[in-house]
């Protein structure tokens, strides 16, 4: 179940942002800090729980747990690489020179 969240984390969402992001020509730091950062679907995490709930989805208790950790693993994983992420995007930004 673990593994699952992790690689929705991490490998799936950051390649969908990287599909939507191929021809805008933003840098690569940005499309990884976009990927990792971006909201995650949590209204959509919900309304699937909704379903869940009302019986309308076959192994409806796997998947309910499946959803209760991705998003606990992703409340953790975002909030304590935050402050990292920002610098590090930051560092990657080119700044034109002080023209004093």
């Amino acid at each position: 179940m673990v593994l699952f969240a992790v690689g929705v984390l991490v490998v799936v969402r950051v390649a969908a942002v990287a599909v939507a992001l191929a021809r805008s020509g933003r840098s690569a730091r940005t499309t990884l800090f976009v990927g990792w950062f971006a909201p995650r679907g949590i209204g959509t995490l919900v309304l699937g729980l909704v379903v869940i709930d009302r019986g309308e989805l076959a192994h409806g208790d796997v998947v309910k747990q499946a959803v209760v950790v991705t998003v606990t693993l992703s409340l953790i994983l975002h909030s304590l690489t935050a402050a990292a992420g920002i610098r590090w995007l930051a560092k990657g930004e080119t700044r034109p020179a002080d023209s004093a």
